[in-house]
């Protein structure tokens, strides 16, 4: 009776070593992604643009969720990071209210940023403009991923702002 439980105990630990050597070789989860984010002032998760104060087509005052005030364009810093296991060529399109608008990159104003080229396992992160261009509350800044010549963004980030038109 000794004889079999030790039997049937080895064979339980060798399945057990079999069934671990077979996880670390072949993890699971292995299937190819993008991390996409966008962070506010300082580079925080928050500390987003939320009130747009414009004249005509030109932001005046930008307040962010925690007071600070700029001028012209609201700003966020957008991060990617390649986990796609090959070079891969990003785009970035923002919308207000599923309008695009331009951005600011680097003094650049562009109507997307586009041709980011990222090695697998590497990040990109950039500073970007935005300024809607009609007044309104709650408008829906989408930030929007492309990866490479899709035309369907692979994700998708949003934020919500309110827009005063003052004369």
């Amino acid at each position: 009776m000794s004889k079999l439980l030790s039997i049937l105990l080895f064979l339980f630990i060798a399945g057990a070593v079999a069934a671990l050597v077979y996880t670390v070789a072949r993890p699971v989860g292995n299937k190819p992604f993008t991390e996409f984010s966008i962070l506010g002032l300082d580079n925080s998760a928050d500390d987003y643009p939320s009130q747009f104060n414009m004249t005509g087509n030109q932001a005046i005052s930008v307040t962010y969720d925690r007071g600070s005030t700029t001028e012209g364009w609201g700003y966020v810093t957008v991060g990617i990071v390649n986990h796609e296991n090959r070079t891969a060529i990003y785009s970035l399109q923002v919308k207000v209210d599923n309008v695009p608008v331009d951005v600011n990159y680097q003094g650049e104003i562009l109507p997307q940023l586009a041709q980011l080229s990222i090695p697998s396992g590497q990040s990109w992160q950039g500073q970007i403009g935005f300024v809607p261009e009609h007044d309104g509350a709650n408008q829906e800044v989408g930030f929007l991923l492309f990866n490479g010549n899709s035309k369907n963004p692979e994700d998708t980030l949003h934020l919500w702002i309110n827009v005063t038109a003052t004369p």
